[in-house]
């Protein structure tokens, strides 16, 4: 991801440092990763009453198979309103 945003090797980026859309994305990428719903999609101007606001999702480094079916379940879930 690093790559196709051309960030700087080496150095430490923050969402804040690019263009605001992609800055956008990339903290509701990291609220989603997290379990945190609502807060991904605000982040994105987006609102589903449908959709739960917190997901377990587990850490990847302690389970990455149990965080990828839980990210996989989050897609489905989007994916089912529309997103």
């Amino acid at each position: 991801m690093a790559k196709s945003l051309q960030a700087p090797v080496g150095l430490y980026t923050d969402p804040a440092d690019f263009e605001r859309e992609t800055g956008a994305k990339l903290t509701a990428l990291d609220q989603f990763r997290s379990g945190y719903v609502f807060s991904g999609l605000t982040q994105m101007n987006l609102l589903f009453e449908s959709l739960d606001a917190y997901m377990y999702v587990p850490g990847y480094d302690g389970d990455p198979e149990g965080f990828k079916k839980a990210m996989r379940a989050m897609a489905a879930d989007f994916r089912e309103v529309g997103l």
